[in-house]
């Protein structure tokens, strides 16, 4: 029989050495029944973990929407850049263009594309580390 009891992180760490990692079905299935049985002897428990799940869930959906708009925003502006260079941009150059416009903001890289010459602009996309126009 098990009974819970008050323990510390470090004591359900050691108890959870005797409990090792598994791909057995049998067992996965015992485990899984276990736990099940747990949650619905501890309501308040299983409540807490879909309220945790619903709270990462929001999370993760705002930060892939964030990250969506981003490289909609920006499609645009590598439109414009690789039209200026007259070819595609390298990974390296897509990657300089996403940490900038983090950095400085989409008005600022369009200025660049517009303001800076081809060959001054192929120089800024080459060079990471410079943040503002040459």
């Amino acid at each position: 029989m098990i009974e819970v009891v008050p323990m510390t992180t470090a004591q359900i760490d050691d108890i959870l050495k005797y409990i090792p990692d598994t791909q057995d079905p049998e067992r996965l299935k015992k485990r899984e029944f276990i736990t099940q049985k747990l949650l619905e002897r501890f309501p308040d428990v299983k409540q807490a973990i879909k309220d945790e799940g619903k709270i990462e869930g929001k999370i993760e959906g705002k930060i892939e929407g964030k990250i969506e708009g981003k490289i909609e925003g920006l499609r645009p502006l590598l439109h414009q850049f690789e039209r200026r260079l007259k070819r595609p941009l390298t990974k390296e150059e897509k990657q300089t263009l996403l940490t900038r416009f983090d950095t400085l903001g989409p008005e600022s890289l369009g200025d660049v594309v517009i303001d800076l010459s081809d060959s001054e602009l192929a120089l800024w996309l080459d060079q990471p580390n410079v943040q503002g126009p040459t």
